[in-house]
Formats: structure tokens, sequence, C-alpha cells
């Protein structure tokens, strides 16, 4: 899914349903399951692990994947 120099962003849509768009593949649901924590609607196994301050700013998303997790800082 996530591979290095790939980049991730993610959207809210609608009201409340946020989406992550790995540049190359299509557009993911993510479905909330932990704090900062999602996983992907339509892949099973496949999830995003948010990580913030303490102040509550997000600096990176880990994809977590059965082959690895792959970190992206944000820009």
């Amino acid at each position: 899914m996530a591979a290095p120099g790939k980049f991730a962003k993610f959207y809210i849509k609608g009201e409340k349903a946020l989406y992550a768009f790995i540049e190359g593949q299509p557009e993911y649901e993510l479905v909330p399951t932990d704090k900062n924590k999602f996983e992907l609607k339509v892949l099973k196994g496949y999830s995003v692990q948010f990580e913030q301050t303490e102040k509550g700013e997000i600096i990176s998303a880990s994809f977590v994947q059965p082959n690895g997790t792959f970190k992206a800082k944000r820009k």
C-alpha cells in the first residue's frame, strides 16, 4: 500500500468521513478504532496510526500493513 517516496493526503468528506489518498492508488475511507487509530474500510489488516504532540498537532502517520509499518512525516 504505502511505499517510500510516495505521498499520502488525509481529508474529510461530507461532515465526518475521514479519507486517505496515497499517490497512485484510489482513496480509502478510514474507520476509527481507537484514539488516533483508523482501519481502512475496504482493506482488512491495514490501518493508520497518527502521532501527535502534547499540544495535539499531528506530526506523522504510520501505515500498518501485513508487510510492515511505514511512517510518513507531516510536511
